[in-house]
């Protein structure tokens, strides 16, 4: 999905700081160091890019150095959520001179490459070593883009974790540039996985090809915008209550049309979220917890969303005691993420729970909910 970025299509001609220039100044935003520091290095990226395959009489008169970056392969970048790491991969993407590019999420761009992979060994049995399969099928996807861009790189399943070293392999060496962005430095990357050291090699991949940057002192404006609201938990269930969220999340968006988004969880599961823009969600009660989800689905929301708006919190009681647990696995999924919350109740927080069956575990929901609303909370940086 294009963001934002995608404004200044039209601007080609212009270098890639020129293009950041006016795109913050477009929406009101503030110039950045980390941000500008990683423009200026993509902008040398892109002018590589744009001329090595061009007459040699194009290279000798195109500005800027390009030793640094042909000796890499990609560019690696990860910070927290909300430093501007997708924002500044999509302007980089999106001003390219380049027809042969691709830009996909990296959950989405491994399920293709599984399904291709099964349908390549079905129609070409002939080729039974693996490996030789691997190849063949990233010397196509080179063939197609000579520029990938993967957004949101986070290995969670063993069949990934076994691959990805010899599929990127195969894809950098046939001369395709990769940018990735992801929440994590390679190190910490399937950490806790199943036979991790088949994913060990991949790691040495990124960090013998790729220049590792981080994105970490970009500043989140949209906290300075909830801790000058004097509340974020809002009952009774009313219409004055609904036009108070909605101003609040025009504010927090700048009035930016909320957009469809895909999750891509575990075993190939995937999340349709209805309404999101950026790092910010918004969803329903009854879509977080009526839906049979989880922690594994509410800590997946958690790492890509750093402000949840939940609407519609009824009164919880014993007659809806399945939702209440979710509610309960939900709030401490967010607080252990250190995710804001904007919410909209029938009852105020502390009459929230009027159940018996679940008393105990829901004094600490409560307890979590209110410090939830805090300014400190609110500051306090974002866990990684």
């Amino acid at each position: 999905m294009l963001t934002a970025a995608c404004t200044w299509l039209n601007s080609m001609g212009f270098n890639l700081r020129e293009l950041y220039s006016n795109f913050i100044k477009d929406k009101g935003l503030e110039n950045d160091p980390g941000q500008f520091e990683l423009v200026n290095i993509l902008d040398q990226y892109k002018t590589y890019l744009e001329t090595k395959n061009q007459p040699l009489i194009k290279r000798i008169f195109s500005k800027g150095s390009r030793n640094k970056e042909e000796k890499k392969k990609g560019i690696y970048i990860y910070g927290d959520v909300g430093r501007g790491k997708s924002m500044i991969m999509d302007l980089f993407y999106n001003s390219l001179i380049l027809k042969n590019k691709r830009r996909i999420h990296f959950h989405q761009f491994m399920l293709d490459f599984h399904n291709a992979l099964h349908k390549y060994r079905i129609k070409n049995q002939s080729i039974s070593n693996s490996d030789d399969q691997v190849i063949m099928l990233a010397k196509q996807i080179a063939k197609k883009a000579k520029v990938i861009c993967l957004d949101e790189l986070q290995v969670n399943n063993i069949a990934d974790a076994m691959i990805v070293e010899r599929l990127f392999t195969a894809i950098i060496n046939e001369g395709t540039f990769i940018v990735i962005t992801s929440n994590r430095h390679p190190e910490e990357l399937f950490k806790d996985g199943l036979q991790r050291e088949r994913f060990v090699p991949f790691i040495n991949l990124i960090k013998q090809n790729f220049l590792i940057f981080q994105l970490n002192n970009f500043k989140d404006y949209r906290l300075d915008k909830l801790t000058c609201l004097d509340k974020l938990f809002f009952s009774p269930l009313n219409q004055e209550t609904k036009n108070r969220i909605n101003e609040i999340i025009g504010t927090i968006t700048g009035n930016k049309k909320l957009e469809r988004k895909e999750l891509f969880i575990e075993d190939n599961k995937i999340l349709k979220l209805e309404r999101t823009y950026g790092n910010i969600a918004v969803f329903t009660f009854n879509e977080l917890c009526l839906m049979p989800l989880g922690a594994i689905d509410y800590f997946k929301i958690a790492q890509n969303f750093n402000t949840l708006v939940i609407e519609d919190i009824p009164e919880l009681t014993n007659d809806n005691h399945n939702e209440a647990l979710r509610f309960i696995t939900l709030i401490d999924c967010l607080y252990e993420n250190h995710t804001r919350l904007i919410c909209s109740a029938a009852n105020p927080i502390e009459k929230i729970y009027n159940g018996t069956r679940n008393r105990f575990e829901f004094d600490r929901t409560i307890s979590r909910l209110t410090e939830m609303q805090s300014a400190e909370y609110i500051m306090a940086q974002q866990k990684s």
